[in-house]
């Protein structure tokens, strides 16, 4: 079982020493700390205020340097996916740390950030108002005249306005009809609207003015403006190109000042969220005025250094570790061999085991590689992902998920490369095409014998589902439970050992002798039987007594008179025979179903074939082309098509696999809902602590 074994920790110590002991908890990352303050009332727990206001202190520090790292990554181009991946944390020695935090003044730094951020806010603010007022004084730059004289005089109304340019005309031509003491002058034109001098006779606001609103008229002012638009755009773009210039210096002043502090803010934001950390998870704690507890899980195999480097900080501390509990809620942490240890990426997606579960991680590996395999199915695929693998994990610096990941591509491109050797699988070539040595390994044709794949994949599907009872009747003997080891999982893998046969020969018309025939028919009918009398007993059981309670009847157990214990009987029995058929067929469909769902691993694995073979005829049929022209086509053909094959088909590969061992695999045997073992750590998102010679403390996010 690749459950980690943990203790149930509880810890008590003097107040004097929390702090070293929570550094210690830290740096060894061995405990998960539980909730321990929610066995007593909030009124019993004397939980030092001065916690909570250091909290507030550290988020407020935490909030300024995140604000200034913020600020700062606007000046730095930011990396491509793949940059990021090759660029290493910056790395810093405890001495740097310390060094740093007593050196930088965080505030007065933030102070420098938000004075810049006004200011270039501010810039911005007045060029983007500036091009907005040359926007529209751009409307009128034919305009001869200066626009503090467009104004109203005595007698006359003397305006710039815009309309629309389907409303000008009408407009123009209703005004001169109402009346003639009316001038217009179009001083500008676009494709949507006209830009246009207007006077009329104050007399005649009355008349012009409703025209002028039905037509969508907007008069136009530039108040505090002097010269002629041409003036005042040249004055504009003047006055743009100074601010621009003092915009670009406060940049340069940036970059050349303050951008090189970025990697100390990185190391300060993993500080402090530490920090925060450390402060928040004492709210898990219970306090009295003179000591502190702390209850949780530790690491079997951790306790004892536990206890020693504790010790060693202090002599005023209790530690008691006992193994968990019936009632408890065990955290579960999966510790597997390195080898399967990837393929846990596949576990946590679904949900960690329950302690007393197998870890199904060691069992679906293999599994999941072979099917893999099987869906791509081409050895030169599986080559390629073997070197990227290889690559990425020799060059790139990659943590956590993402190496599992490629860890993960790294064991399933072997198994495809395996599987595209042995059935002829390279590049989409057609096997009589390939090298003689080639030739010589394959054992067979999948896309000459399809439905041999197809019975392949079957095989495989029922070997995997056969293998997940197999574990159930482990799991069930371990726990004492022999019966529902043999009558609810046992007796099936015995079914459909038998019914195996029936089914390749009655369904898939597949050729089977005659004494396998009889003896699967014999032994299928017998453990069916077995099945409708005995299987899930105790729900069923549970639902016929039911419904014995229901209509009067009682219990076995609880009825006196003859008649009723006869009738509760014969009710029991025909319930219990009705439920146990509904049951088996049930239970049949389903199986039945799991078994087709692997046809999908003989599906992909064709639609790979399939595609790489069509996109080599495209490019040979490229070939012929003259001049040159076709030899590159087929090149780009050969690459860009077996790339995209490549990568759709990987993809493919991996979410149906994933498909395979989540519905079909983990449904036989496994419950999940098991809760993550999250150890008190060092956790350092953005830089590394480089302890002595090549170790770090570096870790990635969980």
């Amino acid at each position: 079982m690749a459950v980690s074994k943990v203790k149930k920790l509880q810890l008590v110590a003097h107040a004097r020493c929390r702090g070293e002991i929570l550094t210690v908890l830290r740096r060894l990352g061995t405990v998960h700390i539980s909730d321990v303050s929610e066995i007593l009332p909030e009124a019993e727990n004397a939980f030092p205020p001065f916690i909570d206001k250091t909290i507030e202190q550290v988020e407020t520090r935490l909030a300024r340097i995140r604000f200034c790292s913020d600020f700062l990554n606007k000046f730095v181009d930011k990396p491509s996916f793949l940059e990021a991946l090759v660029t290493p944390k910056p790395i810093f020695t405890p001495e740097e740390l310390e060094s740093r935090l007593a050196d930088f003044d965080t505030d007065h730094f933030h102070d420098q950030c938000k004075q810049n951020e006004r200011e270039l806010a501010d810039i911005g603010g007045q060029i983007e108002k500036n091009e907005t007022l040359a926007e529209d004084v751009g409307h009128w730059r034919d305009l001869d005249c200066a626009v503090e004289h467009i104004h109203d005089a005595e007698t006359t109304r003397l305006t710039l306005g815009i309309c629309e340019l389907s409303a000008y005309e009408p407009m123009v031509e209703e005004i001169s009809d109402a009346t003639d003491l009316f001038h217009q002058e179009i001083i500008g034109r676009s494709r949507t609207a006209i830009s246009m001098l207007m006077a009329y006779h104050t007399s005649a606001e009355d008349t012009v003015a409703p025209i002028l609103r039905q037509y969508g008229w907007r008069a136009v002012r530039f108040p505090g403006l002097e010269g002629a638009p041409t003036e005042v755009l040249e004055r504009l773009g003047e006055l743009n190109k100074t601010l621009g210039e003092r915009r670009e210096e406060l940049r340069e002043r940036i970059i050349k000042d303050l951008v090189p502090k970025r990697d100390t803010l990185l190391l300060l934001l993993d500080h402090y969220a530490q920090e925060l950390e450390t402060l928040r998870i004492q709210h898990k704690f219970l306090f009295t005025s003179h000591t502190f507890r702390i209850n949780g899980w530790v690491v079997a195999k951790g306790e004892e250094e536990l206890r020693r480097q504790v010790e060693q900080t202090t002599d005023v501390v209790e530690i008691q570790c006992s193994d968990p509990g019936p009632d408890d809620e065990v955290p579960i942490l999966l510790s597997n061999h390195r080898m399967v240890e990837p393929f846990a990426l596949v576990t946590e997606l679904y949900g960690r085991p329950q302690y007393t579960e197998f870890d199904p991680t060691p069992l679906l590996a293999p599994f999941f590689a072979v099917f893999f395999g099987i869906c791509l199915g081409d050895g030169g695929y599986g080559l390629i992902l073997i070197i990227g693998s290889l690559l990425a994990l020799k060059k790139l610096p990659l943590q956590g998920g993402t190496k599992r990941l490629v860890q993960m591509l790294l064991a399933s491109g072997i198994a495809t490369t395996i599987f595209g050797v042995i059935t002829g699988g390279i590049f989409g070539i057609e096997v009589v095409k390939l090298p003689s040595i080639l030739q010589s390994l394959v054992i067979f044709n999948p896309t000459e014998d399809i439905i041999g794949f197809l019975y392949l994949a079957f095989a495989i599907g029922i070997f995997q589902m056969l293998f997940g009872i197999g574990v159930k009747v482990v799991h069930s003997v371990r726990e004492g439970d022999i019966t529902a080891a043999i009558l609810e999982q046992g007796i099936w893998i015995f079914f459909i050992i038998s019914i195996a046969p029936l089914g390749f020969k009655y369904l898939f018309a597949g050729e089977v002798g005659a004494d396998i025939i009889s003896l699967g028919s014999k032994g299928s009918v017998l453990t069916g039987i077995i099945i409708i009398l005995f299987g899930a007993r105790q729900q069923i059981t549970f639902k016929v007594m039911r419904l014995c309670k229901h209509i009067g009847l009682g219990s076995l157990g609880d009825v006196q008179d003859t008649v009723d214990y006869v009738l509760s009987g014969i009710l029991f029995f025909l319930g219990r025979l009705s439920l146990g058929i509904l049951f088996f067929f049930k239970s049949l469909i389903d199986y039945f179903g799991d078994v087709l769902s692997y046809s999908r691993l003989m599906a992909l694995g064709l639609a790979t074939a399939f595609l790489g073979m069509v996109i080599n005829q495209i490019a040979t049929m490229a070939l012929g082309i003259p001049y040159g022209v076709g030899l590159v086509l087929f090149v780009a053909i050969l690459v860009f098509g077996h790339t995209f094959n490549l990568v759709i088909n990987c993809l493919s590969a991996f979410v149906h696999t994933l498909r395979l061992q989540y519905l079909e695999f983990f449904s036989k045997f496994f419950v999940g809902g098991g809760v993550p073992f999250t150890p008190f750590a060092e956790e350092r998102k953005y830089t590394s602590i480089q302890l002595g010679s090549g170790d770090s403390t570096s870790q990635a996010n969980r």
